[in-house]
């Protein structure tokens, strides 16, 4: 089974790489595009702000798609997107070229998996989503360390070897992937689970769950700043530990899934998260504790991901793409506007304290999700 599901792996460990590489480039880029730090930073914002406004636009758009060739396509964007930002001659086009890449990237992910999702029998979806997944996960344990190594050598190459990645992983879809092209339904028919409570429940559990997380996330190398004595080191370490564990989580979540109802292995991540945010000021007080943080985040960190794209899809498997692009959107946004507000919050309170506003958030999504315990209208419950 993963064998043929390779190149949806790569396709979205490309997507989280190319969301989050300027992080690990950021001093290089404003150095050569003659900016600020933080306007160099804004190239990671706009991406994840096009990305969470293209998904249900693209999801809506290749819905009538064979899966191949939407991912095709896609990949095809983001490939040009790639090029045109490591040639991007000052930082407009670069700021340009991100975007573009971002609406790409947009269709990929939800489009990765619900193609793996109809490459397996049904006791095997979680599976096999939770592998896809874990492209993402990977990207975690991975991203961070890639763009800073690769920025030992200039920013440029990062963008041309992520344009190569994608490639392949075009290549591999084009070998593999061969579901026939879903139902012509009409948009109007494609989008009424929109008109749906429930969907729309479910959407803002994703946006509050992911605003919650890097509300703190998006500053946690400060926050781990002083148990790592300000150790590159030990920081990459600290980060490894949480992508390889969330990479381990992911592939957990997935089997769980399959064994249970994926509502009830999203309650019990969305807990572990909020208890985590809740200790994060404690936890980051010392060397060993803030391993141990790490860690248990990256187990629960794609809560809000693998059992909430099993339950989308349950929800409406015809209309997938569309509805796993919608909530990919949910989950980008949730990232932009968790950056942002973290940056707001900063005025009033101490950047380790970020957890404790964070943990609210996620507890409303929380309560929204078992709010939703039973299963969905026209889903038969497990």
């Amino acid at each position: 089974m993963y064998l043929r599901l390779i190149p949806l792996y790569l396709s979205t460990f490309m997507v989280g790489v190319l969301s989050n590489v300027i992080t690990g480039l950021i001093h290089v880029v404003s150095g050569d595009l003659q900016v600020s730090i933080a306007a160099a930073g804004q190239l990671t914002a706009v991406f994840a702000l096009v990305y969470a406004l293209a998904a249900p636009v693209m999801g809506a758009l290749t819905s009538p798609v064979s899966r191949r060739a939407a991912l095709l396509v896609a990949l095809g964007i983001t490939i040009v997107g790639c090029a045109a930002t490591a040639l991007a001659p000052n930082y407009l086009v670069a700021m340009i070229a991100r975007a573009f890449s971002a609406v790409g990237a947009a269709a990929v992910n939800p489009i990765a998996t619900a193609t793996a999702a109809e490459s397996v029998e049904p006791a095997r979806r979680g599976k096999a989503i939770g592998f896809v997944v874990a492209g993402l996960a990977t990207s975690q344990a991975l991203g961070l360390p890639f763009g800073t190594l690769v920025g030992g050598i200039g920013w440029r190459p990062a963008f041309w070897i992520l344009a190569a990645l994608a490639l392949v992983a075009a290549i591999g879809v084009a070998a593999t992937v061969r579901l026939p092209a879903p139902g012509r339904d009409s948009l109007a028919e494609r989008l009424s689970p929109l008109k749906d409570p429930w969907v729309l429940v479910l959407l803002l559990a994703s946006f509050l769950t992911f605003t919650g997380m890097h509300s703190f996330y998006a500053y946690v190398a400060v926050a781990a700043t002083p148990p790592t004595g300000g150790s590159p080191v030990l920081l990459s370490l600290v980060f490894i530990t949480g992508g390889a564990a969330a990479i381990v989580g992911s592939t957990l979540m997935g089997a769980a899934v399959d064994r249970f109802r994926a509502v009830v292995v999203m309650i019990a991540g969305l807990a572990v998260l909020v208890g985590a945010l809740l200790i994060s000021p404690l936890a980051m007080s010392g060397l060993w504790s803030a391993f141990a943080w790490f860690a248990v985040w990256g187990l629960v960190s794609f809560s809000g991901v693998v059992p909430q794209q099993q339950r989308v899809y349950e929800y409406s498997p015809e209309r997938s793409p569309m509805l796993l692009g919608l909530n990919s959107g949910a989950v980008y946004a949730g990232i932009a506007g968790g950056a942002a507000l973290g940056g707001l919050l900063q005025q009033w309170i101490p950047i380790g304290l970020l957890g404790l506003p964070g943990a609210a958030l996620v507890a409303v999504a929380l309560l929204l999700t078992l709010s939703q315990r039973r299963a969905a209208p026209g889903v038969v419950a497990r």
